[in-house]
């Protein structure tokens, strides 16, 4: 059970942003996706989603082409988490995160109180559930996320992909939400790929690392073998140094 992306090449007319990207996901970890801004950190999560159609390669998702699947199928296997989203209509913080089990119910079916049940046990999994009744509109881009997430985890989904979810959140909530995704990922065997713009989030919670520079591909690996004071200053173009502090590797900036 895995994700496969098959040489991909992603562009518009003779733009190139995405070039020869292999690499195969595996269920039970957490893969993230680290790049400099504009690099295709969002351009990878949406040919693996299927949001883009790659001019050339595929994506697999448990050997069905992405590309190919129906909506409901794919969002069976896959749940998305967006960097951002506003929203236009005033639905309740439960109604967002219960929109979550739609693909488990019929051509103009109705949740029922077991689909009620999982979406606030999903609330309440991110300590969240104070906002259930809240306007969705009306909470911070902070809680928004967190919305997302706890929807994410209603669809009970094989697959999260994850647009840089920690980056409308304080410190403390950044380590809580991976916190939480790794137990996610571990009690249900499920995989969550994220792009991330802290590579000391990266280290510390992920189990495999694809780095991405200028739409190729620059290492991809286990997380230790990975992140190298030579990969990271290659990646990010700077001074980087891997330093132990109380037994743990954090990334310093030179």
């Amino acid at each position: 059970m895995a994700i496969e992306a098959i040489d991909l090449e992603f562009g518009y007319n003779e733009d190139i942003f995405i070039s020869g990207c292999s690499f195969t996901i595996e269920q039970g970890k957490i893969h993230a996706i680290l790049g400099p801004n504009g690099s295709g950190k969002t351009t990878i999560l949406k040919l693996l989603n299927g949001t883009l159609k790659p001019r050339r390669g595929k994506v697999l998702i448990d050997g069905y082409n992405v590309q190919q699947l129906g909506r409901k199928a794919l969002a069976r296997l896959m749940a998305n988490v967006p960097q951002e989203h506003n929203g236009v209509f005033p639905y309740t913080v439960l109604d967002m995160v219960v929109m979550g089990r739609n693909p488990y119910l019929k051509i103009f079916g109705r949740p029922k109180a077991e689909d009620y049940l999982i979406a606030e046990e999903a609330l309440d999994m991110l300590g969240i559930g104070h906002l259930r009744d809240k306007c969705y509109m009306e909470i911070s881009g902070g809680e928004r996320q967190m919305v997302f997430l706890a929807r994410a985890i209603a669809q009970e989904a094989s697959y999260f992909i994850m647009d840089e979810p920690t980056s409308h959140l304080d410190f403390y909530n950044q380590h809580k939400i991976m916190e939480i995704l790794r137990g996610i990922v571990e009690e249900k065997g499920c995989c969550a790929i994220v792009s991330m713009h802290d590579p000391n989030l990266a280290m510390r919670f992920a189990d495999e690392v694809l780095m991405i520079k200028e739409g190729r591909m620059l290492k991809e690996g286990e997380t230790l073998e990975v992140m190298t004071s030579s990969n990271l200053s290659k990646l990010y173009n700077m001074d980087i140094k891997i330093a132990d502090f109380e037994g743990k590797r954090n990334i310093v900036y030179v």
